[in-house]
């Protein structure tokens, strides 16, 4: 099923969570997308109204608040949604109902009061039914100028495509591909025809791109993360559902390593059973 063009924002009025939004905006704004912020109302809400002597309505204005001034600032449309429930359950419900294309998670450490961070984001971005890209409290100011795109032997790659070539027109990026080193003769012969396919699309939509290669041994996740801080990336673009092939840092704690790097990159995540970011 097509995704629908919407673009949903988790908030727990946080720092990190205003970041998300941010970026939701300059999104939405090249794309013409809708996007939709929800606030799931669980106990970590209800102790903060408690301890800020606040009625259970203030959830609903400060939606509508944050909502209208991106209405009349930059003319998107928004919508609202408050819902009881917790987190691990209400985001992915919502996601699904709506049909949104992007879930864009802030998360953060113990700033904001639900916590949103480490195995409790993942738990979220395994369940979403939409793509989710990850921000931290920095700041993209100039939005998404270096895309880092991993390579290694996938079938599932071809997955991340589309979503590469709109962010790349969007805010016209370059694309710094990473290959993985890989001494079986069949599996180099697989990966350079991925990079292929991949340049071809690149070429024809005039997107830079440059291709490098990981060093000989060592492990990938750390080289990835070194290659995108020493590039200065903006955007780190992995999948989320591992194959055969898949090198370790796509499962477990390397995962949670890339996502929740120390440099605060922004990471989109890719389910790549679902298509949901048809060209502009």
């Amino acid at each position: 099923m097509k995704k629908n063009n919407v673009i949903l924002i988790p908030t727990d009025f946080s720092e990190v969570c205003e970041n998300a939004i941010n970026h939701g905006i300059n999104i939405a704004k090249f794309i013409n997308y809708e996007i939709v912020l929800l606030h799931v109302v669980n106990k970590h809400s209800k102790a903060y109204l408690r301890k800020e002597k606040l009625q259970l309505e203030y959830i609903d204005n400060k939606l509508t608040e944050i909502a209208q001034k991106i209405v009349d600032e930059y003319g998107i449309n928004v919508k609202t949604i408050s819902k009881e429930g917790s987190i691990f359950s209400v985001i992915p419900q919502i996601a699904s109902e709506i049909n949104a294309s992007l879930l864009l998670l802030g998360t953060h450490g113990k700033i904001g009061f639900q916590n949103l961070t480490g195995s409790f984001a993942m738990r979220i971005i395994y369940s979403s039914p939409a793509s989710v890209l990850v921000v931290h409290k920095k700041v993209v100011s100039q939005g998404f100028k270096k895309i880092v795109l991993p390579i290694y032997n996938s079938k599932i790659f071809k997955s991340r495509l589309s979503w590469t070539v709109n962010i790349a027109k969007i805010f016209n990026s370059e694309v710094l591909i990473f290959k993985i080193f890989e001494t079986n003769p069949q599996l180099i012969i697989e990966i350079d025809e991925t990079i292929k396919y991949f340049s071809k699309e690149f070429e024809e939509n005039k997107i830079p791109y440059f291709v490098n290669k990981a060093e000989k041994g060592g492990q990938f996740a750390e080289q990835l993360i070194e290659f995108s801080i020493s590039n200065r990336a903006d955007l780190i673009l992995i999948t989320t559902n591992a194959d055969e092939y898949d090198p370790s840092f796509l499962l477990g704690p390397w995962e949670e390593k890339m996502i929740f790097n120390t440099s605060q990159i922004p990471v989109m995540c890719i389910n790549p059973s679902i298509k949901n970011f048809d060209k502009v």
